[in-house]
């Protein structure tokens, strides 16, 4: 065996090739023993270790185990340099284990394809790769510089990668392809079982699903709890998705999180596309009380074609709490029912700005907030596609919601009913310069008996007109007004009103 000691990255170490350890790589000889003895040799000793182009065959787990030395495993590409698990496979569920505890040094791997040698499945082995260890609370991969796994893509596995209780690894240019499944299964699954899982980076990477029952192209899972403040352990947080291609799956990307657990600090922005058909875009849902999903956006994302809400947010069981949430700056295109929906009974601080819309089929609102506590909704449009597909409003606030700004939307020409519908009732809100909605058209108010009090709960200032009867006093938030015949006042929003009179006069409201 012959090695040469050279410096690559942050690594400096001999250089290592596989086919030294016996490796064969024409697709029929079994080549497990041999990458494993060259895979322990690189780690151990901290190699640079190369592995040319070829097809190689394997029938049982390798394990990548991560120590006190930084490593880089090189394929030649990967569309070159191909691990085909047999379906003699056996001895595990994980074609590839990388494992560790601690904080090792940085490593890399990079430039290997992996899927089943023939057809759609490999014996036992049900997932690509598994990084970390979700049985063992106790081991984590923790890591202080950021590790790195480029160009490396995984297809035909019910989980593709399954990664738990790992931290700080980039991932550039890699991929999961589970399109050709006919079953449920997940493109890249990350879950926590009592330690922390996160501060990753997902870099122009493809996750490619059907749209099977139950198939996620992305899913962070985050099943038990409760969190812990002091080490943060019971939570998923720090995931940044940009310009990633999320292929269909019946929800593109689920984030779950039960039993008083919390999953924090994700990220889609910079070009993520989600696309295709599949039943949710992005679906997020936090279960029963203390459990929190929070410091979620979705900015400057393309989504299209979703047959229910294209991002949904809900807080569900004894109220899941749903905080600090952003989806600004996206195209949402075609989607069959509401774009952007948040539903209760706990959800705080939901901002939705600057949105396109086109071509949305919801019975109900484009964008929907129900039991919403603290809403900004601003500079969003609403357009028809080329079927004239439009929404009966574009934005929809139900009763329960409260602490509300809607401003400067347009919807002009689209709402079926109308721009907005606003049952929030008498609640703190601004609801105003909303092309398509303000100014709110003339209204005939019911007068009730004197002394009526008429209270502008609109979210925007309107003109009263007051013709008629016989008014004996008028006054606004307790102070009087004159002259009491035939008048216009300006009601501000939440302001009040107030008319005595012998003969109910009629009154009228518009806005401006």
């Amino acid at each position: 065996m012959s090695l040469t000691k050279v410096t690559y990255s942050m690594i400096e170490g001999p250089l290592a090739n596989a086919t030294d350890f016996g490796v064969v790589g024409d697709g029929s000889a079994d080549d497990t023993a041999a990458l494993q003895a060259f895979l322990n040799y690189v780690t151990t000793n901290g190699c640079i270790g190369q592995i040319k182009a070829g097809t190689y065959k394997i029938t049982a787990p390798l394990t990548i185990t991560l120590g006190s030395k930084g490593f880089s495993i090189q394929g030649a590409a990967s569309t070159a340099t191909l691990f085909r698990a047999a379906t003699t496979f056996s001895g595990g569920t994980s074609v590839i284990k990388i494992v560790g505890d601690g904080t090792p040094l940085s490593w890399s791997i990079s430039g290997i394809d992996l899927r089943p040698l023939t057809g759609l499945t490999a014996g036992t082995a049900t997932t690509g790769i598994q990084i970390g260890d979700a049985s063992v609370a106790s081991i984590q991969i923790l890591g202080y510089q950021f590790s790195k796994i480029a160009d490396v893509m995984v297809a035909n596995f019910e989980k593709a990668w399954n990664i738990a209780h790992a931290r700080m690894i980039y991932f550039d240019r890699c991929g999961a392809w589970n399109s050709s499944l006919t079953s449920a299964n997940t493109c890249l699954y990350m879950t926590q079982n009592g330690a922390f899982t996160g501060d990753m980076v997902f870099d122009t990477c493809q996750f490619v699903s059907s749209t099977v029952a139950g198939t996620k192209a992305i899913e962070i899972h985050s099943p038990v709890g409760p969190y812990n403040i002091t080490n943060g352990n019971f939570s998923i947080s720090g995931l940044t998705f940009r310009s990633c291609d999320i292929y269909s799956g019946e929800k593109a990307v689920s984030m779950y999180a039960g039993a008083v657990s919390w999953i924090t600090d994700v990220w889609f922005v910079a070009g993520c596309q989600v696309d295709q058909e599949t039943d949710y875009c992005i679906y997020a849902e936090s279960n029963n009380s203390a459990t929190l999903i929070s410091d979620i956006h979705v900015e400057g994302a393309f989504l299209n074609k979703a047959n229910n809400a294209t991002i949904g947010f809900y807080s569900t069981g004894t109220g899941g709490t749903v905080k600090d949430v952003w989806v600004n700056d996206c195209i949402i295109y075609q989607p069959q029912d509401s774009a952007i929906v948040f539903d209760g009974p706990l959800i705080i601080n939901a901002q939705v700005n600057g949105n396109s819309i086109v071509g949305c089929g919801a019975t109900g609102g484009a964008i929907s907030f129900s039991t919403v506590s603290q809403i900004v909704c601003t500079n969003n449009v609403l357009r028809k596609d080329l079927n004239n597909k439009a929404p009966n409003y574009f934005i929809d606030i139900s009763s329960g919601c409260d602490n509300i700004m809607v401003c400067n939307n347009d919807s002009r020409g689209t709402a079926v009913v109308d721009g907005i519908r606003d049952q929030s009732g008498d609640v703190g809100k601004t609801i105003t310069g909303n092309l398509g909605y303000n100014p709110i058209p003339q209204t005939s108010i019911t007068v009730g008996a004197s002394p009526f009090l008429y209270k502008n709960i609109t979210g925007a200032a309107q003109y009263v007109s007051i013709g008629g009867g016989t008014i004996t006093a008028l006054y606004l938030d307790g102070l009087g007004i004159f002259p009491t015949t035939d008048n216009i006042i300006v009601v501000p929003n939440g302001s009040t009103l107030g008319v005595e009179y012998s003969v109910a006069p009629l009154m009228f409201s518009q806005g401006f």
